[in-house]
């Protein structure tokens, strides 16, 4: 569904997604506050365009320690 819009367009994937979110952006004026409802749409919205089948991260490639690691691990 997304490769197919992106190739429409003649865009690759990222670029495609960019260009979406940017335009959804431009029509939320800078005053404008958004919603709940609106955030949780657009956050629909983005997961709608990932591939079938994207597996998801587990806890342990979220989680705290994996993020931010010692230094000393990095030598």
């Amino acid at each position: 569904m997304i490769t197919a819009k992106a190739r429409a367009r003649g865009q690759s994937v990222e670029a495609y997604i960019r260009d979406r979110l940017l335009e959804d952006a431009s029509l939320v004026s800078d005053t404008a506050v958004l919603t709940a409802d609106q955030i949780d749409q657009t956050f629909e919205d983005v997961a709608d365009m990932l591939p079938a089948g994207v597996p998801a991260l587990s806890d342990k490639a979220i989680s705290r320690e994996s993020i931010y690691t010692r230094e000393d691990d990095w030598r």
